[in-house]
């Protein structure tokens, strides 16, 4: 039953390991999706800087143009006005176009900021649910070892109970047969007017060793219930901890440990079943006993008034019974009875005849005296150390007889008393054992209202996780609303786009016209040179905008190593562990431990690294392999700071998404390589100009 047991426990520790398995797989292919999240992220965000290259283009040929108007203000003197007025109702709708663009600007950024803090917020989420869960998942694999544990220390404490039963039965039989013994002498005495006594002294320093050893017997038990309700409030909070952290990805496992719970439950009902018909048992024994100790009283005192009335007959009726309490009873029968003899033959009776009956009726009397005192049969006749036969004559006087008689007396009076003892220290045991089966059920009602608290705790929990799930559902459809925003934003800039070059396509036609208005051309300068300052300043402000969007994917890239770091650090630990665990049983520091002990073999599933998967096509196979988005961002960006983490980060090996291939209808978009590449070398001289 044992190994069974064991065996069990062995498939549900190897199954609950290929779930942790899938859990990491599960975790890799999140992260896997978060990183290509993230790419789209920074191909959205290499669009808006593309559409903001494109507006710098149509700036410097705004620059061009306003050099070709002013070499044709020289040539063109009459028409000056004219042109003029027009210039400066473009020039006006040019300048709202672009405080519109600047403000759509400033409040993508605050966006993009917004959506950059609930991304972080949410990564925290995460990580800390992914400590909870290996935190629960350790705590399991401890519990399930105390579970053994306390199981086999159930099994040895149910044994230990059949076997004390079985000596409780065995027990109760030889009580039994000693009842009817004990009836059949008291038969007897009644019928031969036997008495029992008893020194009061040696009985009360026996009652009182039985009560100091019922005293340390007491403690001892007392001392174990508090180490078992210790252990049992350990367990309980150990499993309160499980359930709460056992949720979301853990409630198979939970669901396993539910059905666990519930036949350990159902075992020890029916343990308690047992115990209270025991105690039941116990309880009976103990009422037994109790009528057996008020036999015992009353056939005490019909002793003391049998030995007092038999004293009365020899002495007389001014005789004190506490001095001849040494007297054995036997020996009190036989004096009354020969005193009587005595007084036969002096009246003048037959003494021949009298005599032989009276000596016949004496040694039946001693035959049946040592019967019932000793509990066994004769064989043949009672002998009685250094008591021989005496007549009437020899009777009254010989002291030594007498202190013979009384050493016998005190004798069997005293194994009286010790198997009194004994069944009083049964007793005693069989009530502390109800006592302590009483404990246990108070404690088990108490542990049964302790889970239905946990079961509440846990769906508060469950219902918490859930509202926080859908926060982050809502979340993600926002960024979502917010990106088609954006996208919508592109469009009319591309409209604003047309409609310029539809002004462009005016102003050369206007450039014909210009050729008379050179020479009125002179307050028109002062305007140009202002509109070339507000080039400039928008220049600037698409510098900075470059700067922060450089910025941002320097941070992105600092999470990614981050992430890529902490992975490469818990694939660290666990190689580690496996190497010392492979280590201990290479040295058979392993082998002295028992089979249940001893961890499952590890399956072909969990030999290879947390992290990796079968297939060659998703991860690359090179610890080395840098991936080359990754390449190309640095390229991009030797111009920038990069931070130290990079770095390092660049150097070891990490878990990374391969590069996703771009298609040839993709070349000439705003967010191909080409184009970012591009971007960044403008960047760079620009900074260097």
């Amino acid at each position: 039953m044992g190994a069974e047991r064991i065996q069990e426990l062995e498939e549900e520790v190897e199954a609950l390991k290929e779930a942790q398995d899938a859990l990491y797989k599960q975790h890799a292919n999140e992260k896997a999706q978060m990183q290509l999240a993230i790419e789209q992220e920074k191909i959205r965000v290499a669009e808006l800087m593309e559409a903001n290259a494109a507006y710098q283009e149509e700036n410097e040929q705004w620059r061009l143009s306003y050099e070709a108007l002013e070499m044709a203000k020289r040539e063109s003197d009459d028409q000056a006005e004219q042109v003029k007025r027009e210039l400066e109702d473009k020039v006006a709708y040019l300048e709202e176009s672009v405080k519109n663009y600047t403000t759509q600007l400033v409040t993508d950024l605050e966006e993009l900021e917004k959506e950059k803090s609930a991304g972080e917020t949410r990564e925290q989420v995460i990580v800390g649910l992914q400590q909870q869960i290996n935190e629960g998942n350790d705590r399991f694999a401890q519990l399930t070892t105390e579970y053994d544990a306390l199981a086999i220390a159930y099994q040895q404490l149910d044994s230990h109970n059949r076997d004390r039963e079985q000596h409780f039965a065995t027990q109760e039989a030889e009580l039994r047969a000693q009842i009817q013994a004990w009836e059949s002498q008291v038969a007897n005495l009644e019928r031969d007017i036997r008495a029992i006594s008893q020194d009061d002294q040696v009985k009360s320093v026996n009652q009182n060793a039985i009560v100091k050893k019922a005293e340390e017997d007491l403690q001892v038990k007392d001392q174990e219930i508090d180490t078992l309700a210790r252990r049992i409030q350990q367990m309980e909070e150990e499993i309160s901890l499980l359930t709460l952290t056992g949720g979301g990805d853990g409630r198979g496992n939970g669901a396993n440990m539910l059905s666990m719970m519930r036949d350990l439950q159902q075992q020890v009902y029916q343990k308690s079943q047992e115990l209270v018909e025991q105690g039941e048992k116990h309880l009976g024994l103990a009422g037994n006993y109790e009528t057996l100790k008020q036999q015992y009283q009353d056939l005490k005192q019909e002793f003391k008034d049998a030995r007092s009335v038999l004293l009365r007959g020899i002495i007389g009726d001014d005789v004190d019974g506490k001095a001849y309490e040494h007297v054995k009873i036997v020996e009190l029968v036989r004096l009354r009875l020969k005193a009587l003899e005595h007084e036969l033959r002096l009246v003048g009776q037959t003494a021949t005849a009298s005599s032989g009956l009276s000596r016949n009726a004496l040694d039946e009397e001693n035959e049946a005296s040592a019967e019932d005192l000793t509990g066994e049969e004769p064989s043949g006749s009672t002998y009685l150390p250094n008591l021989e036969s005496f007549s009437a004559v020899e009777s009254f006087g010989p002291v030594g007889r007498l202190e013979r008689a009384l050493r016998l007396s005190r004798s069997r009076n005293k194994r009286l008393q010790e198997r009194i003892d004994r069944l009083e220290g049964e007793v005693d045991a069989a009530m502390n054992n109800h006592n302590e089966f009483q404990n246990l059920k108070e404690k088990m009602i108490e542990a049964v209202s302790r889970e239905r608290v946990e079961k509440e705790l846990r769906a508060r929990t469950e219902f918490n996780l859930k509202e926080a799930t859908d926060k982050i559902m809502a979340l993600s459809e926002h960024i979502e609303k917010l990106m088609v925003h954006l996208k919508h934003e592109a469009a009319a800039k591309t409209k604003a786009i047309d409609s310029q070059r539809q002004t462009d396509k005016e102003v050369n036609e206007c450039k014909d016209k210009i050729a008379v208005l050179t020479k009125k051309n002179t307050l028109k300068d002062q305007q140009l040179q202002e509109l070339e300052q507000g080039s400039r300043i928008l220049e600037d402000q698409l510098r900075l905008m470059d700067e922060k969007f450089i910025d941002v994917r320097n941070k992105l890239d600092w999470t990614r190593a981050t992430s890529q770091k902490e992975t490469k650090k818990l694939q660290q630990e666990l190689s580690s562990l496996r190497m010392k665990w492979q280590m201990a049983s290479d040295a058979g520091l392993l082998t002295s431990l028992p089979e249940w002990a001893a961890g499952p073999k590890l399956s072909k599933k969990l030999t290879k690294p947390l992290g990796t998967s079968s297939s060659e096509s998703r991860l690359p196979s090179s610890p080395t392999a840098v991936p080359s988005a990754l390449l190309s961002n640095n390229a991009t960006l030797r111009g920038s700071p990069q931070p130290e983490a990079l770095n390092s980060a660049a150097r070891r090996p990490r878990f990374e998404i391969p590069k996703l291939p771009q298609g040839d209808h993709e070349i000439g978009m705003p967010w191909s390589d080409a184009k970012l590449s591009a971007l960044t070398r403008n960047l760079e001289e620009k900074r260097k100009g």
